[in-house]
């Protein structure tokens, strides 16, 4: 059998992809408009990482609630412990989602309106979960207000943040008015020599 030779092949083939690529129409709009969208990486970091702060940080904030309340006697005594509970998650949910955001998009994500909305579900669940007889002191009601805790608080902190999102900035513009750099085609050489 009489095969070309590795380096023809590999010619033909950058010569094939070069044609194709001038050959491609190029249409604006739909660049424009693929990249007004958000990119699902920085929306599955920001969860993500909302998910496992609020995972950590609210069990924590119940423990540390738990034992600020043992330190006194009164019912007042109880609002610095309450305080922990309630402020702490969505605190640090809300710092990830927005540390986050700012790592894969800087400067588009702003953190205060999603910590005062995000606190603002984290009472009203913790005020839900009183009126519902949670116990600080059972493992399996902790895990539920946990898991609880570990959706909502995320999916707020996140969505209010890519709700009051400054816009993506804008992609260049590839319309065929305007002056485009030529196409450079590279052949990789393979040499092998036995």
């Amino acid at each position: 059998m009489n095969l070309p030779s590795p380096r023809a092949c590999l010619a033909a083939l950058a010569v094939a992809a070069a044609c194709a690529a001038e050959a491609a129409p190029q249409s604006a709009p739909a660049a424009t408009a693929t990249a007004a969208v958000e990119h699902p990486p920085v929306l599955v970091w920001q969860v993500g990482s909302g998910v496992v702060a609020a995972a950590v940080s609210t069990p924590t904030s119940l423990a540390l609630g738990w034992w600020l309340s043992t330190l006194t006697g009164n019912d007042l005594g109880a609002l610095p412990a309450l305080l922990v509970a309630a402020v702490v998650p969505p605190l640090v949910t809300t710092l990830a989602a927005w540390f986050t955001g700012s790592w894969a998009a800087p400067g588009r994500f702003g953190w205060s309106p999603a910590l005062w909305i995000t606190t603002g579900v984290s009472v009203a669940s913790l005020v839900a979960a009183g009126f519902l007889g949670f116990n600080a002191n059972e493992p399996g009601e902790v895990a539920l207000y946990t898991a609880a805790s570990s959706v909502l608080l995320p999916a707020t902190a996140v969505g209010v943040m890519h709700w009051t999102a400054a816009p993506p900035p804008a992609p260049l513009s590839l319309s065929p008015s305007e002056p485009r750099l030529p196409k450079v085609a590279s052949v990789p050489v393979v040499r092998i020599s036995f």
